[in-house]
């Protein structure tokens, strides 16, 4: 392994800055998502060596294939997230979405066209969303420009290998990974703090010890009354 690897594959520890955002707001499902995301990444690109590619093909392989899709779950749990879809609901757009980027992963080589179906798809379920609501959440400017700029970098940066092949793999791949981590980062900062709190529902179930404060809190208050 040389030196350029290690760049290649700690790159991904700026997930980080996006999995202590989700922790903090207590969004545990995008905070598990991006962390499996990096852990696979990393994985894969720890195996993706001369060695491991003719001993292991088929390990290698399955991790590929993978990275790609945890990949692709990060940009389905920013739509989800962007769509302010609430915690309940959640999981019927993961499951719907996943399950056609796992058809159309397997099915045939994976390309440019591919990646912007999905990305389409993903696009399409948002204003969806938002024509259906007839109201567009409140954004954050700032954060959402700087997401978007940093996703459109990455998205350059996977790419540019196809245009330019005497830039070293390791180059390009490495500013994707922290670009488009950036990005994630970003885009989970997106929406007002006290709206990131409506998206989740708070349970308060009544214990009987609910009740027994309850009713001696109402006994006091007329006792006082009766007094006054």
């Amino acid at each position: 392994m040389e030196w350029t690897d290690f760049f290649l594959i700690f790159s991904n520890l700026s997930m980080l800055l996006a999995i202590n955002y989700s922790c903090k707001h207590k969004l545990f499902l995008e905070a598990w998502i991006f962390f499996q995301s990096m852990v696979v990444s990393m994985t894969y690109h720890g195996l993706d060596t001369t060695y491991y590619i003719k001993n292991h093909n088929h390990l290698w392989l399955a991790f590929k294939f993978i990275d790609f899709y945890c990949a692709i779950l990060v940009m389905i749990t920013l739509s989800v997230y962007t769509a302010k879809v609430k915690d309940k609901y959640k999981g019927i757009p993961h499951i719907i979405l996943g399950t056609f980027s796992v058809f159309w992963l397997s099915y045939g080589e994976w390309d440019i066209y591919k990646e912007l179906i999905i990305a389409a798809v993903c696009f399409s379920m948002v204003f969806g969303i938002f024509l259906f609501r007839r109201k567009c959440p409140h954004f954050k400017k700032k954060n959402l420009i700087k997401g978007g700029i940093f996703a459109i970098s990455g998205f350059g940066c996977f790419h540019i290998k196809y245009y330019h092949e005497e830039l070293p793999y390791w180059t390009s791949h490495t500013l994707w990974h922290i670009f488009v981590m950036l990005s994630a980062f970003y885009l989970m900062r997106i929406h007002p703090v006290e709206e990131i709190k409506d998206m989740g529902e708070t349970i308060h179930r009544v214990t009987s010890m609910d009740n027994f404060m309850n009713n001696n809190l109402l006994r006091r208050r007329r006792l006082e009354e009766d007094v006054t």
